[in-house]
C-alpha cells in the first residue's frame, strides 16, 4: 500500500469505503476519493482545516483505540485490518496468505483475530480500548 510509505499510521477498515486522512491534527481530508490511486471514477473529497474539527473527528472515530494495529499473534505479519460485526463488535483480523492454498487452489488466509474493547458505542465518553487476543 503506497500510503504506508508516507503516513505515520494507516488503519485498514474492512468494508468501509470512506477515507479519512488527518495531517498534524489540523488538516482533514474526508470522502470517498482514493487519494493516491484516483483514475477515472467520480469521487468526492472534502478538505477542512482546523484543530477543533480534526480533534473531534479523531475522537468520534476512536483514533486512540484503533491507532496501533497489532502484529498477527499467529504468523507475526502486519496484514491486519479492523472489522466490526453486530455479534462480535470490533476486532482485528489477519488476512495474510498462508503457505498452503485451499484445495481449490485459491490462497488461504491466516484468520487470526484479536477482540478490541472500543467502549460504549453511543456514549459521549469512550474509555481507552483494550485488546483481547484469540487464536482461531
Amino acid at each position: 500500500m503506497a500510503l504506508r510509505r508516507v503516513a505515520t499510521t494507516v488503519v485498514e477498515v474492512y468494508k468501509m469505503h470512506q477515507k479519512i486522512v488527518v495531517v498534524d491534527e489540523r488538516l482533514v481530508l474526508l470522502g470517498s476519493l482514493n487519494v493516491l490511486s484516483q483514475s477515472d471514477s467520480r469521487e468526492v473529497m472534502l478538505v477542512m482545516q482546523g484543530k477543533c474539527f480534526a480533534r473531534k473527528l479523531l475522537q468520534h472515530e476512536r483514533a486512540q483505540t484503533f491507532a496501533h494495529p497489532p502484529a498477527c499473534g499467529r504468523c507475526g505479519g502486519t496484514q491486519v485490518d479492523l472489522r466490526r460485526t453486530k455479534a462480535q463488535g470490533w476486532y482485528w483480523r489477519c488476512y495474510a496468505p498462508t503457505p498452503q492454498p485451499k484445495p481449490n487452489g485459491k490462497p488461504d488466509r491466516c484468520g487470526w483475530t484479536s477482540q478490541v474493547d472500543a467502549g460504549r458505542l453511543n456514549g459521549s465518553r469512550r474509555p481507552a480500548g483494550k485488546v483481547r487476543s484469540r487464536d482461531q
